[in-house]
């Protein structure tokens, strides 16, 4: 089978024929079927859309045949309107003619003549014609007339160029003779701006007039009175305790006037009480009132922290102030509901004293609550478990004196029913001491020598402990 694009384009103006199709194979032959059909000479011309089957024959064996398929390119001419005007100042070349249309060539002639530079001069009266180029294929030619109009004068100004900022004057309010006034803000921008657009103080517009053409621009200076806006924190905040009211509000002006909305609503007197909201403030200087300045005001009613009373702890624990648990922020301590001093977080805790915190936000201090502290002994609950070194005697003298005669652990420390076993030093076992017994420093009827003993002992967490203690005579 030969070796074929199997869709080959061509331009309708080139009446191309089968042996136009690049195909490669040796002794080719075209059919107008797959299978079947009859040879097509290679002088047909090409029709758009059709397939046509080509075959190679080798030593006197022909192949299958390789479909090709057929687009005729017929490309029409750009578009645009055939008359077309320019401003005599424009100076207008051929690349400022209005068309459409893909890869365009312009030429003098509707046909043949000569290609032109899209940098030509435009010529008053003239024709242009100008072609399209689409898949490599040029279509035919659109002419477009050109004509020239003149440019007008430029516009004047007759009428009061100063404003007052709080008129919020518009490029509308300049009074200008002229026709169709376009305003822009450079003397040479292309993009024009509406006539709703607001004036700026010291500003220069520049205005133009068209009678069929648009002149050259006038410049305008305009003064617009601008009183500026009153100063200070557009945040402000108040405690609910303070009843403040607008003169309370840190705001820097002439004639300051208070308003409850952005735009229009209510002037407001300054005795009146704030609450959470926006206010408005203006200020006015030479008779000309300034825009609103925005005061976003809070008032802050601080909750008080969350704490449960009383609280608890353990004596070897020495807790502190910081210790007491309660939910809050910037929390300040008191002795009283009424003092002003406030407490160290350091401060230790007393049992059955009570204590007093606020929260404080925004630098609003809430309400004070109380909070009343106990104290519990090492062996309470469950602060045994935070002894750390089981307490246990160092030594002891059994001789009858009636102090330190006899050597023994408090239960409460230990695991239920454990025994003491006691052990000399040798590693000896002496004597195992029943929950809550003690030792005399005998053994089997006989005193003991003074020495050190060992003991092992589980405590009340669960874990054994090792120690050792001296008997003394």
């Amino acid at each position: 089978m030969p070796t074929v694009n199997p869709i080959q384009t061509f331009c309708v103006n080139q009446n191309a024929k089968l042996n136009d199709i690049q195909i490669t194979g040796q002794n080719i032959k075209w059919y107008n079927d797959l299978t079947a059909g009859a040879i097509i000479p290679t002088t047909t011309v090409l029709q758009d859309k059709a397939i046509y089957y080509a075959s190679q024959t080798i030593n006197g064996c022909e192949s299958e045949r390789a479909p090709v398929k057929i687009n005729i390119q017929n490309t029409l001419p750009p578009t645009g309107d055939s008359n077309q005007s320019f401003c005599t100042g424009q100076n207008p070349t051929i690349s400022n003619i209005q068309i459409i249309g893909n890869t365009i060539k312009w030429y003098d002639t509707l046909t043949n003549g000569n290609l032109l530079a899209e940098t030509i001069a435009l010529e008053n009266g003239k024709t242009y014609y100008a072609s399209q180029t689409e898949n490599n294929c040029e279509g035919s030619r659109l002419g477009i007339t050109i004509s020239f109009i003149n440019t007008p004068a430029a516009p004047t100004t007759n009428g009061n160029l100063e404003f007052c900022k709080n008129e919020n004057a518009k490029l509308s309010n300049i009074k200008i003779t002229g026709q169709n006034v376009k305003w822009y803000d450079t003397a040479f921008s292309a993009a024009s701006l509406p006539n709703t657009t607001l004036l700026e103080n010291n500003r220069t517009y520049y205005a133009s007039q068209t009678v069929g053409c648009e002149s050259d621009r006038t410049p305008v200076l305009v003064k617009v009175y601008d009183t500026g806006l009153p100063t200070g924190n557009n945040n402000q905040q108040f405690c609910i305790d303070e009843i403040a009211t607008l003169e309370n509000l840190n705001i820097t002006g002439t004639n300051l006037k208070w308003y409850d909305k952005a735009t229009d609503g209510n002037i407001l007197q300054e005795t009146s009480l704030l609450q959470t909201a926006v206010y408005y403030a203006t200020q006015t200087l030479n008779d000309c009132e300034s825009p609103r300045f925005a005061v976003t005001v809070k008032i802050q009613d601080t909750p008080n922290p969350i704490a449960n009373s009383p609280q608890q702890f353990c004596i070897q624990k020495n807790a502190t102030i910081n210790d007491i648990e309660i939910i809050g922020q910037n929390i300040k301590w008191y002795e009283s509901t009424s003092s002003n001093n406030t407490l160290s977080e350091e401060t230790s805790i007393e049992n059955g004293i009570t204590y007093y915190a606020s929260q404080t936000i925004s630098n609003c201090e809430s309400d004070r609550i109380p909070i009343t502290v106990n104290i519990l002994e090492a062996t309470d609950r469950d602060c045994i478990n935070l002894v750390e070194e089981l307490p246990f005697p160092k030594f002891f003298t059994p001789n009858g004196d009636g102090f330190n005669d006899l050597w023994m652990i408090n239960p409460a420390y230990l695991a239920p029913n454990a025994g003491i076993k006691i052990f000399d030093r040798y590693g000896k076992f002496i004597k195992e001491l029943a929950p809550g017994t003690s030792w005399d420093g005998n053994y089997i009827g006989r005193q003991e020598p003074a020495a050190d003993y060992w003991f092992i002992v589980k405590r009340l967490n669960g874990t054994e402990f090792r120690g050792h203690f001296s008997l003394k005579r």
